[in-house]
């Protein structure tokens, strides 16, 4: 009875919410640890903005009462001091998988072609997460804060013009207060936005081939897939595994808080995710933040445009100019291109084609009485490309030659016929 009733229960949901649209395939490889980053990743957000939420009620973005009402938080507010830990720790863990996620998808391709526009969202998306970080970070309004937003406030100079906005009279409302607005509203509006694009752009291009399991495609056939719904309750027991991990480093390891800040020293360091400015500001002053900051992010928006090799996974990628015209001739004559083979194979038949082609329509029999024109065949039973500028037949003896134009017979008439 319980059965039937929760079974009308899904259908009535169902038949409004649309849920068994959540059921379609999807990958198996998609349901493992490094294709699972990106949700992670989502899931730390949300977990981000509700402990954020119960940490405005009591923070005071003035910056002359910002300090006291932080150690109010650790100090006078039941369980402040825990959900600031987990809030730091989920800060932190959020800048390690989305350094992490993009890594992974570097590393399998999935930035090429359909998923350039992807690639670039999931950069803007990385990009959006260090402004929460750094905004958030200087929330906290001690020593360290305040000497990294005097270092904002220098790279805002050297923008001139359009650095109006990092000046502490702009608006007639103190710098701390306005990056306060941007930290709860306006980066965390544009994070979800980017991000509801970004996955329907999944949606639309489907989960990206892995590279690491494609010599095994080749023996095991079409990859087997599993439900959404599958991998969102997998994804589910990696949420909770997460939780629990921020949780212990919450109550072991509390981040501090340092004294009220005092300006014109310069006696901290950044965090660890920002702490490759140091080097970079005293090998070549302020201006160097703004540079390399630049530098990175133009580097990672240009990866789909410089990397257009076929083929997916680092391991796989070569830089040889001349395949993508070699891979088309060998299509137009019913060939697969040799740099879709392995990278062993693809170093030993460089610039040939192959013999093994789906689909490939049965050659036409040939006129009694004439012989097989055969291009020159390499040992490995493969065309070669490259001296004969034609793809022929694949086996020497396998008795099928190349046509010719306007119909004429394919060789010469045999002696004495």
């Amino acid at each position: 009875m319980s059965d039937a009733w929760r079974r009308r229960a899904l259908d009535a949901l169902d038949e409004r919410l649309g849920l068994k649209g959540l059921q379609y395939p999807i990958p198996a490889h998609a349901n493992t640890l490094a294709y699972s980053l990106g949700g992670l990743t989502l899931i730390t957000f949300v977990l981000m903005v509700a402990t954020g939420i119960f940490l405005t009620q009591y923070y005071n973005p003035d910056p002359a009462a910002a300090h006291a009402s932080v150690r109010h938080i650790i100090t006078g507010v039941t369980g402040g001091d825990f959900i600031r830990a987990f809030h730091y720790w989920g800060a932190m863990a959020m800048i390690v998988l989305v350094g992490l996620h993009l890594l992974r998808v570097f590393a399998s391709a999935s930035f090429k072609r359909p998923r350039e526009g992807n690639w670039m969202i999931g950069v803007a998306l990385a990009g959006i997460t260090a402004g929460l970080f750094f905004t958030g970070s200087v929330l906290k309004w001690d020593q360290e804060s305040l000497e990294a937003l005097e270092h904002n406030i220098e790279v805002g100079k050297l923008l001139g013009r359009f650095g109006f906005w990092f000046s502490d009279t702009f608006g007639g409302i103190a710098l701390l207060t306005r990056l306060y607005v941007v930290h709860i509203s306006i980066l965390p509006a544009l994070f979800t936005l980017a991000v509801v694009v970004h996955l329907l752009l999944v949606k639309r291009h489907g989960m990206a081939p892995s590279p690491f399991r494609r010599d095994t495609a080749k023996d095991t056939g079409a990859e087997p897939t599993r439900p959404f719904t599958r991998h969102l309750a997998e994804l589910g027991t990696l949420a909770l595994l997460l939780v629990g991990v921020l949780m212990l480093l919450a109550a072991l390891l509390p981040p501090s808080h340092g004294p009220a800040p005092i300006e014109g020293i310069e006696v901290t360091k950044p965090p660890w995710p920002l702490l490759w400015i140091y080097p970079v500001e005293d090998w070549v002053g302020v201006s160097g933040i703004l540079w390399a900051t630049l530098a990175i992010f133009v580097a990672l928006l240009l990866v789909p445009l410089v990397d257009r090799s076929p083929g997916g996974g680092a391991a796989g990628r070569h830089l040889d100019a001349g395949a993508p015209r070699r891979g088309r001739q060998c299509q137009r004559r019913g060939w697969r291109p040799a740099h879709h083979l392995r990278a062993r194979a693809r170093r030993r038949v460089a610039g040939r084609c192959t013999d093994r082609v789906r689909d490939r329509p049965p050659a036409p029999s040939r006129p009694p009485g004439h012989e097989v024109i055969d291009p020159p065949m390499t040992r490995e039973g493969v065309c070669d490309a490259t001296t004969s500028g034609r793809c022929g037949s694949a086996q020497r003896g396998a008795g099928i030659g190349r046509s010719r134009a306007g119909g004429r017979p394919r060789g010469r008439p045999r002696r004495g016929e």
